[in-house]
C-alpha cells in the first residue's frame, strides 16, 4: 500500500515559512555586541509575528500559526540547549538539572509567546494593509 504525503495544514505552513524567515535574522542579532538574542527567541517572537501576518493575509487563524511558530522556536531552544550542555565541559549534573527546567518552562510558555506574536503580526498587516483581521 503506497503512502500518500499531505502537505501540511496551512497553519504549520506559515509557522516554518516564518521560523526559515526567522532564523538567520536571529543568527545576525546573536552576532551583535553585548547582544542576548539567540535563534531560538527569533523564531518564537519574529518568527510567530511574520507566521501570524501570514496567516491573516491568506485567510487562515493566526493565533494558531503564531502558537506553532513558538513550539518550533521551543525546539530549536531544546536542541541548541542539548548540544550546548553536551559539548560544554561543565558539571553533568547541574547543567542536566537546569538544562529540565528550562527545556520544560520553555516549551511550556514558548506557544504563549508564539501566539501573542501571532496576535501582533496578524495586526501589524492589518494596521499596514488596512484591511480588517481575518481569523
Amino acid at each position: 500500500m503506497p503512502i500518500a504525503l499531505r502537505p501540511p495544514p496551512a497553519a504549520w505552513q506559515f509557522a516554518l515559512t516564518g521560523a526559515l524567515v526567522s532564523v538567520p535574522v536571529g543568527i545576525a542579532i546573536e552576532q551583535l555586541p553585548h547582544s542576548v538574542a539567540t535563534p531560538a527567541g527569533s523564531v518564537m517572537v519574529l518568527g510567530a509575528a511574520i507566521a501570524g501576518a501570514l496567516a491573516a493575509r491568506f485567510s487562515t487563524d493566526p493565533d494558531a500559526a503564531g502558537a506553532r511558530a513558538g513550539v518550533l522556536g521551543a525546539g530549536l531552544s531544546v536542541i541548541s540547549s542539548l548540544v550546548r550542555a553536551i559539548t560544554a565541559p561543565t558539571d553533568a549534573q547541574s547543567s542536566v538539572g537546569a538544562l529540565l527546567f528550562a527545556g520544560v518552562i520553555v516549551v511550556c510558555l514558548a506557544p504563549l509567546f508564539g501566539l501573542a506574536c501571532g496576535r501582533l503580526g496578524a495586526w501589524v498587516d492589518a494596521a499596514v494593509t488596512g484591511r480588517d483581521r481575518v481569523g
